[in-house]
């Protein structure tokens, strides 16, 4: 199989993969976007680039999108959202801090079904969205207590949600978090739509 096969040809991409890898795991942030055609190798880049940072990879947590998740908010991230923060829903009030008594915004990402405050009832609907997304964001980096990158496959069928909060985890700032040198990556691989 492809396992066993050499891989030539990717040196390029591989160095600059291996660059942003090695970037999260001393604490930096990283954000990356593997397009191309369906069974061009991006999953083997990847893997290739994680096998090869020096010293050892960052810890990795996977999503992965399918053509169903598309209606489903979320549901692309789910896995990989409670690999870093746990399902103790007071401990992600606690992380929160000031914030905790916006808890309940965050049970559609996190699928659970927590009853609303005052607070999270009083956020204008056209932000409920994008303060879901912050909170997140913060809640990840407060979690995140050694680096790690986020891996989605199949990113074309990513939801709205799924997108916004990549967003925010990308647009982190490097002294966010739990230690401000703990990294943080994001890596999307999806299929170039032309291709």
């Amino acid at each position: 199989g492809a396992e066993g096969a050499a891989f030539v040809g990717r040196e390029a991409e591989t160095a600059s993969l291996v660059a942003a890898l090695t970037a999260v795991r001393d604490g930096g942030r990283a954000a990356v976007l593997l397009v191309g055609p369906a069974g061009i190798g991006k999953s083997r880049l990847l893997a290739e680039a994680l096998a090869a940072v020096p010293g050892g990879a960052p810890r990795v947590v996977r999503g992965r999108a399918t053509p169903f998740d598309v209606a489903s908010a979320y549901a692309a991230l789910r896995p990989a959202l409670l690999a870093l923060v746990g399902n103790d829903v007071a401990g992600w009030g606690s992380a929160l801090g000031d914030e905790a008594d916006l808890v309940p915004l965050l049970g559609p990402a996190l699928g659970v079904d927590l009853p609303a405050t005052p607070a999270s009832r009083a956020v204008e609907p056209a932000f409920v969205a994008a303060t879901r997304d912050r909170l997140l964001a913060r809640l990840v980096a407060a979690a995140v207590d050694e680096p790690v990158v986020v891996v989605v496959e199949d990113g074309q069928f990513l939801d709205r949600g799924s997108l916004g909060l990549l967003d925010a985890l990308a647009a982190l700032d490097a002294g966010a978090g739990r230690d401000s040198g703990t990294g943080l990556g994001v890596v999307v691989a999806l299929r170039d739509p032309a291709g």
